[in-house]
């Protein structure tokens, strides 16, 4: 399938199983249109693919959406009707946001339009949003 090769789950040294949910490019985007046609909004801009390569390298699409519990030797009958974590993605492909096992959001992210992938900043929830400054081509960031 679309995910062949990629990793969907691992065990931790406790016994516990969890279930990576992978998604494409194409499937956030058809999500994205969902929602706004479900909110009564005009669709974003939000492409079917990335472009295959950029300055990182070779580029996929596909993105860490969700961690689930799906079992837990010290308590199988007690797992969590939700995942322990989601990821939001921006529609080139960058992570966004953040949300903890109980849906709120944890951290959010900005990026700097001109470069693909160079975080701008971050927040996280309660603080005040700390902004980076790049030195330069390539140079270091200030926070």
């Amino acid at each position: 399938g679309e995910f062949s090769g990629e990793i969907t789950g691992v065990t931790d040294g406790a016994g516990r199983h969890f279930r990576l949910v992978l998604t494409t490019q194409a499937q956030r985007a058809e999500e994205a249109r969902q929602q706004a046609i479900s909110g009564g909004t005009e669709p974003s801009a939000f492409p079917d693919t990335l472009p295959g390569y950029t300055e990182y390298g070779r580029d996929n699409g596909i993105r860490l959406s969700a961690v689930w519990l799906t079992h837990d030797p010290e308590y199988p009958e007690n797992l969590p009707a939700a995942p322990l974590v989601r990821y939001g993605w921006t529609p080139r492909g960058e992570l966004a946001v953040v949300y903890d096992r109980s849906g709120k959001q944890g951290r959010s992210f900005t990026y700097v339009d001109k470069y693909r992938g160079r975080r701008g900043g971050h927040r996280t929830t309660g603080r005040p949003e700390i902004r980076y400054r790049y030195a330069g081509a390539g140079g270091g960031k200030e926070r």
